[in-house]
C-alpha cells in the first residue's frame, strides 16, 4: 500500500509512516504504515454499594456475588461505596454473606466523608462504613478466602 502523506509543517513524513525498504512495483520508494502493538489495558471491575439492604441491587451481598462471578482481569475487583446519607453506613445482614472467592478490594474509604489516618500517633481516620452482625441469625457474617489456605471468618 502506497501512502503519500507528509507533515503539513516541514514536508516530512508522519511518525506513523516509515520509508519502505523494498521498491514498489513501479520502482519508486513509497511509505508504508507502521503499526505498533499496544499492551492490553484491562481495568478491574468495580461494583457499587448503594444501600444497606441485605440483598438486591446495590447491596453488599449483590456486590460480592457479582465480584465472585466476574473473572479478575487487570487486578482485583473493587467494591466501593456510593452516596451515603449523614452518619454511619451500617450494613446488617440477616444471613451470612457469600464467601469471597476471588481477589477483591472492599474500599470503605470511597464513601463520601471518609478519610484515612494521617496521624503518626493515634488515629484521625473518619470511618463511616460498618459491617454489623447484630441481626445475623446464625453462621459467620463474612468469610474471606485465603490464597493457599482455608477460608477464615472475618
Amino acid at each position: 500500500m502506497k501512502c503519500n502523506l507528509t507533515s503539513p509543517t516541514r514536508n516530512r513524513q508522519h511518525s506513523i509512516f516509515q520509508k519502505a525498504r523494498a521498491k514498489t512495483a513501479a520502482g519508486s520508494r513509497g511509505y508504508v504504515r507502521r503499526i505498533e502493538v499496544l499492551e492490553s489495558r484491562i481495568a478491574p471491575a468495580t461494583f457499587l454499594i448503594l444501600n444497606t439492604g441485605d440483598s438486591g441491587v446495590g447491596s453488599l451481598r449483590q456486590a460480592i456475588l457479582d465480584a465472585n462471578a466476574t473473572p479478575n482481569s487487570g487486578g482485583a475487583d473493587v467494591i466501593s461505596f456510593a452516596s451515603i446519607s449523614t452518619g454511619a453506613f451500617v450494613i446488617q445482614p440477616i444471613t451470612e454473606l457469600p464467601a469471597i472467592s476471588e481477589a477483591v478490594i472492599i474500599d470503605g474509604y470511597t464513601a463520601p466523608g471518609t478519610s484515612q489516618n494521617t496521624a503518626s500517633i493515634g488515629t484521625n481516620a473518619v470511618l463511616r462504613v460498618e459491617l454489623s452482625g447484630a441481626f445475623l441469625n446464625s453462621g459467620n457474617g463474612l468469610i474471606l478466602g485465603v490464597v493457599g489456605g482455608d477460608p477464615r471468618p472475618a
